[in-house]
């Protein structure tokens, strides 16, 4: 297995993922708003996979929308 797919497959491997986009990612214009960072820490706690996390950036809902999403509730 190659060795970033193993570190999905781990909270702590995710969380050292996410933490090193969010380090590339800081003081930019690719650095994550609110909404992106609930997706991106339910992500690290297994709620999300990467396919549905990568759907919900790219298919951003309408504002009221969003939190049911992060809440696992659509």
């Amino acid at each position: 297995m190659h060795p970033s797919f193993s570190l999905l497959a781990t909270e702590p491997g995710r969380q050292r993922l996410v933490g090193f986009a969010l380090r590339f990612a800081h003081g930019t214009p690719l650095a994550p708003d609110l909404y992106e960072r609930q997706l991106l820490a339910a992500f690290v706690r297994g709620s999300f996979s990467l396919d549905y996390l990568e759907d919900r950036l790219a298919t951003r809902p309408a504002p009221a929308a969003q939190q049911a999403i992060v809440d696992g509730s659509v």
